[in-house]
């Protein structure tokens, strides 16, 4: 990822200790630079809110919880926090370790990946979500730009990143409405997609890993089509061809698994990753997954609001639905489905869903130096 240096004269150092060398980018929520520390040979990432926000209480407090549900998990495969403070502006900022790679993005745009590194990608980014989700914490916008690949010499090790829009069991939030749909078109999961926040669980971050794995090794996206509402109708009824059929090397285990880790209603998913990484390796699990989710290890019910850390709303998408790419049986299914693009409003029979894309991947991400 290429650095912007700065001008001298808005060179900075926040509290005396982090010296601002090279924007790295920028998103909705933050800004992001390489930092040195000046009493340490050492550099790092920080997060730093962006203006526009100002000194607002709710964008600091969206800004601490993503900088405390980060920390809080201290895993080898999520991006570690190392300090959180406030600039002389009254801005908060939040110091990452500083990765060098790229994000699983820009890899999967070169192309379908070899299952061997797929599947260490896969317990790497898998063995980080169970431990979120053992924490009661439901990450909600996983995708391939929030998973970076920091480049060694015995193979990539993944990180997750961006907990921004991530969710505490039984924390509070400034908004909790029903439907609230937060997270990625083609990422999220049907309830997300349609606006059932007091469905989405840890089962939501299990469709999502399944749909970035069918990516990685298909080289296509299953959802993909030329519009967000299209995509988000997809991923609500469409059934993309089994993955096996597609890349028939990957074996009927892993088709299977991730089938059904895509399965449309979250009580036909796995039980819990963990569950979902042994059906990947072709290990024995049950076949139901109808056990409650509320069981010692797994996750209660998520709700609450995102943060906007890296959003647009549908205000900036286009303004008329498009049904190229659908099926005839799909656009059969649109009926009476009335789509309003606008302000970020859309309508989708009797119900509003208030509707955040997320976007800009490099917002939030600790890049190469």
């Amino acid at each position: 990822m290429t650095t912007t240096p700065l001008s001298i004269d808005t060179e900075k150092v926040l509290r005396g200790t982090y010296q601002l060398l090279a924007k790295l980018g920028a998103g909705g929520m933050g800004e992001v630079y390489i930092a040195a520390h000046t009493r340490l040979h050492k550099r790092f990432a920080v997060k730093l809110l962006a203006q526009r926000h100002g000194t607002s209480d709710e964008a600091y407090a969206r800004f601490q919880r993503e900088a405390e549900i980060t920390s809080r998990l201290g895993h080898p495969h999520i991006v570690e926090i190392v300090d959180f403070d406030t600039a002389d502006d009254g801005r908060p900022f939040m110091v990452m370790e500083l990765l060098e790679g790229e994000d699983l993005g820009d890899r999967i745009h070169r192309g379908p990946m070899a299952l061997a590194d797929v599947m260490r990608i896969a317990e790497q980014v898998g063995s980080a979500l169970q431990a979120a989700h053992d924490a009661g914490i439901v990450h909600r916008d996983l995708k391939p730009q929030n998973i970076f690949l920091c480049h060694r010499a015995d193979g990539d090790w993944a990180k997750i990143l961006d907990f921004g829009i991530s969710k505490i069991k039984d924390h509070g939030s400034v908004v909790t409405q029903s439907q609230v749909v937060i997270g990625t078109p083609g990422y999220m999961s049907p309830e997300q997609a349609e606006g059932k926040v007091r469905s989405i669980d840890a089962r939501s971050d299990q469709f999502a890993l399944a749909v970035i794995l069918y990516e990685m090794l298909s080289g296509t996206a299953p959802f993909a089509a030329e519009s967000i509402p299209s995509t988000l109708y997809r991923v609500v009824h469409a059934h993309p061809p089994r993955l096996d059929g597609v890349v028939p090397e990957v074996g009927p285990a892993v088709g299977s698994a991730v089938e059904r880790a895509m399965a449309k209603e979250p009580t036909e998913r796995f039980e819990s990753i963990d569950v979902m990484m042994a059906a990947l390796r072709g290990e024995a699990v049950p076949t139901s997954s109808a056990r409650s989710m509320t069981t010692s290890g797994a996750v209660k019910r998520v709700v609450g609001s995102g943060d906007g850390g890296t959003a647009d709303t549908l205000m900036h998408a286009q303004t008329e639905v498009s049904t190229a790419g659908l099926t005839r049986e799909e656009r059969r299914g649109r009926r009476g489905w009335t789509w309003v693009m606008g302000g970020g409003v859309l309508l989708a029979g009797a119900g509003a869903i208030a509707f955040l894309v997320m976007r800009d991947p490099g917002a939030s991400a600790p890049a190469p130096r």
